[in-house]
């Protein structure tokens, strides 16, 4: 019976009224309270009820077995519905087990649904805490349907999996009914399955099992590592699939296409390409996600390689960002030396494949300094190259001081003005007089000399007698977006007493913004304070690229 649509009975009928849960499944988690939305349990007890007095059938997607090589089955996907309705059905009639799910690899978690004693309790089992989450739901939810009912009218999309191979087929067909179940579900199922077949010489029960318990406690604890959210956020992974992107470095080479979905066909095709036999295979493929894992972990760990490695992320494009990845934590062919250097020329625009095929990094640097140089950078397209610049430095003053940058600005960043520019003024063509917003200012020529907080745009002239302004590189600083909304049009006194005064001013994020705080540390700004800083910017950047 490859595939079929069956009812919870054909199902519990077809598999002998007995389900085993393999120690590559994770934990039941059902009850579990999730942020604005019903727990699973709630939701499916709701969703019964619906179908159920409306008199029809409720199609719960795909039941996943594979047969094992005793007769019995494993649940490859369905762990969580077949234990919750197993649960439902103990509620709904406590005199009569209809079927039995074998947690082999957690005893606790088997003993407690085998005698359903509340006096069983294990406080480091997951699955045990959960089991009574899902029963809390149950008895208050007060189910009135049938035992009938939820036999017969809970329909599943039935797919086996044939022993000792895991059918392409069978899982295209399960990924074409959107069930929950993922490539890296059945990948994972399908490595612990190939590590542990019996075929392989030498090989005893004893060892087998431990081959597998210890695949798959290390499967579990990169899962860990990867569904925490500072982990996700930084690398760009997302919990339904968080293992993806170790997979698919895993299986893919640099310049595969990133943005196509990771598939269990990818998985088949390369790992009949690592070893002769699949158990050598999957133990191979197996290091290999070893070693990258610990990689990854390392790169997290390390304040230097973490602030790097996200700025270039964040710079480079896409198919990029994924070829960089494949460089540093699949072949290694990028050393700690090598990253400072990918680090900064993407800071000058340079793709990936530019750095690797050695392009000279001069005409990018010419092109950035002349961009940089210019009296408005503000209302150019150089406010991008200006927003790194002044990035860049930020992220720079926190390796320096061995912490970590908080890129969480890259969606909030915000350029502002260190002298305020709606207090620069110029004077236009026909004698009008505006400030640096473009906006007329009704006052006279001799109010605004006269008045120390403003400043006039052609007092801010270089040493060689070029006409800068307030929208000059000299001028600017990096600023959380909300923060530039406070600063508003305050002089720079204020503006430094946001930065700098501690308590009263209230939450200050830019404070973690080290370069930007080094600017208000001075006494004053002024005209020849944004000409100085101008000038200071451009030679640091100079000397940054070791151009003299």
């Amino acid at each position: 019976m490859p595939s079929a649509r069956l009812s919870l009975r054909q199902i519990i009928e077809h598999a002998g009224g007995e389900f085993r849960i393999p120690d590559y499944q994770r934990r039941y988690i059902w009850g579990q309270q999730k942020r604005g939305s019903k727990n699973s349990a709630t939701k499916l007890l709701a969703n019964i009820s619906k179908a159920f007095e409306a008199g029809e059938e409720l199609f719960l997607q795909g039941i996943t077995l594979s047969r094992r090589t005793d007769g019995g089955f494993d649940v490859v996907d369905g762990q969580q519905r077949l234990t919750f309705l197993y649960l439902l059905l103990l509620h709904l009639d406590p005199s009569k087990q209809y079927f039995k799910i074998r947690y082999d690899c957690r005893a606790s978690a088997e003993a407690w649904l085998e005698a359903r004693d509340e006096k069983i309790d294990d406080p480091s089992s997951q699955d045990v805490y959960y089991f009574r989450l899902s029963l809390k739901a149950i008895t208050q939810a007060a189910p009135k349907y049938s035992v009938d009912d939820l036999l017969d009218k809970i329909i599943f999309l039935y797919i086996e999996l044939p022993e000792p191979d895991m059918s392409i087929g069978a899982y295209q067909m399960l990924n074409a009914t959107k069930s929950v179940m993922n490539p890296c579900d059945v990948i994972k199922a399908d490595l612990m399955r190939m590590a542990s077949d019996p075929k392989q010489p030498y090989a005893t029960d004893w060892d087998l099992n431990a081959l597998r318990s210890r695949y798959a406690s290390e499967w579990e604890s990169w899962l860990r590592w990867w569904n925490a959210p500072a982990v996700r956020t930084y690398y760009g992974t997302t919990a339904k699939d968080p293992l993806d992107l170790l997979l698919r470095l895993g299986l893919r080479s640099r310049g595969s296409d990133c943005t196509t979905p990771l598939t269990y066909d990818e998985f088949r095709v390369a790992i009949e390409a690592e070893a002769p036999e699949p158990y050598h295979a999957a133990k191979h493929f197996f290091s290999k996600l070893r070693r990258t894992q610990k990689r990854f972990e390392e790169a997290y760990a390390d304040t230097v390689a973490y602030n790097r490695i996200k700025a270039i992320l964040l710079l480079q494009e896409p198919q990029a960002q994924f070829d960089f990845l494949h460089l540093y934590f699949i072949t290694m062919e990028i050393n700690d030396e090598a990253l400072e250097w990918y680090y900064k020329l993407s800071f000058l625009g340079m793709s990936i494949d530019e750095i690797l095929s050695g392009q000279p990094e001069s005409a990018k640097f010419d092109d950035m300094l002349a961009t940089l140089s210019m009296a408005d950078v503000y209302h150019s397209e150089a406010k991008k190259e200006a927003f790194n610049l002044l990035l860049r430095l930020n992220i720079d003053e926190d390796i320096k001081l061995g912490r970590r940058f908080d890129f969480r600005i890259w969606n909030n960043r915000s350029l502002e003005h260190i002298y305020s520019k709606s207090r620069v003024w110029h004077r236009n063509p026909d004698g009008r007089i505006f400030d640096g917003n473009d906006n007329e200012l009704h006052i006279s020529r001799h109010k605004l000399d006269s008045d120390p907080t403003f400043l006039h745009r052609d007092d801010i002239v270089n040493l060689d007698g070029v006409q800068l302004s307030e929208h000059c590189i000299g001028n600017l600083v990096l600023l959380y977006g909300q923060n530039n909304a406070r600063f508003g049009n305050a002089g720079f006194e204020e503006k430094k007493m946001m930065f700098l005064a501690p308590g009263d001013m209230g939450v200050f994020e830019s404070r973690n913004l080290l370069h930007s705080v080094c600017v208000f540390a001075g006494n004053t700004w002024t005209a020849q304070s944004i000409v100085d800083n101008y000038n200071l910017t451009l030679k640091n950047l100079k000397l940054y690229y070791g151009i003299k």
